[in-house]
């Protein structure tokens, strides 16, 4: 695996969770609002979403959404590379990654 492989996973990885887990982006067609409504996701009265379940839970929050994301992106990886071994470690390392660039964006 290149750093160039394991620089676009990352970033790939980042962009999927924090385009679920932020409400204030719908994307094109409503897409990540209806992805989020079909796993449960509901609004309190201050327009402030919470999970209704795990996978809804899951979806809201960058940093255990990243590790699911980057477990299918190893999988991805792993069948279209024929490499298992590098596999091992990419869903730690593409959350990892995540969380820090959450946090770099997050910050006040």
């Amino acid at each position: 695996m290149s750093i160039t492989q394991l620089l676009l996973i990352c970033l790939s990885v980042w962009r999927l969770s924090h385009f679920l887990s932020d409400v204030n982006e719908d994307g094109p067609y409503d897409i990540a609002h209806k992805v989020r409504s079909l796993t449960g996701v509901k609004y309190n009265e201050f327009s402030e979403p919470y999970g209704t379940n795990v996978v809804s839970k899951a979806i809201l929050c960058v940093w255990c959404s990243s590790f699911w994301f980057g477990l299918v992106g190893a999988i991805v990886y792993a069948i279209s590379y024929q490499d298992w071994r590098g596999s091992i470690w990419l869903p730690m390392a593409t959350s990892g990654f995540s969380v820090i660039v959450e946090t770099w964006v997050k910050r006040d």
